[in-house]
């Protein structure tokens, strides 16, 4: 979720190479403005020693097997979709906000920037060494 310059990702492999490490995993946010491809591409046409290779994940690698809960809340979800539609809205997502279904428009939610959390991007950063 936030800017990373081609050439920082490589400085850092290299100080893990220096440390020791030889395989490396990195990981593209949703809403990165280059994909986990396009980065894939960019590494390996790139003058460096590392090879790149991409794997998306489908939601079973991320997610595992859902909970009843996570059952209650998709169905619910499913239903405020289809009300939604029946009313005639559109251009709409279906969120979830603290104990209820919300509807929010599209245009809302691609407008504001997701906001990172700098302790825990510090904290990446040092478990990730």
């Amino acid at each position: 979720e936030r800017p990373v310059d081609l050439q920082q990702v490589f400085d850092e492999m290299q100080q893990m190479e220096a440390k020791g490490k030889r395989h490396f995993i990195i990981v593209v946010a949703e809403g990165a403005s280059m994909g986990a491809i396009e980065l894939t591409k960019l590494i390996n046409e790139a003058d460096n020693p590392y090879e790149a290779r991409c794997q998306v994940l489908g939601y079973i690698q991320r997610g595992g097997s859902p909970s009843a809960a996570d059952r209650v809340l998709a169905t619910r979800m499913g239903v405020a979709a289809v009300d939604a539609l029946v009313n005639g809205q559109s251009g709409v997502m279906v969120g979830w906000r603290g104990d209820h279904v919300v509807l929010q428009s599209l245009e809302q939610v691609s407008e504001r920037p997701s906001a990172t959390d700098a302790a825990l991007d510090r904290v990446l950063g040092i478990t990730a060494t």
